[in-house]
């Protein structure tokens, strides 16, 4: 859903459509915040699933 969130910065829009309604979210800040460096291990895009 979220891929390529390494190609966004600070300004840009995201829009995602789920289930026929439109969602747009604005990038405000670059940190993931309340995980901590373990955690940041279980984020990851699985194959054919993701």
């Amino acid at each position: 859903m979220f891929t390529g969130l390494d190609c966004v910065g600070i300004g840009d829009a995201l829009s995602v459509e789920i289930m026929g309604e439109v969602f747009t979210y604005r990038v405000f800040d670059m940190t993931i915040n309340g995980l901590n460096q373990p955690e940041l291990k279980l984020i990851c895009v699985v194959l054919r699933k993701d």
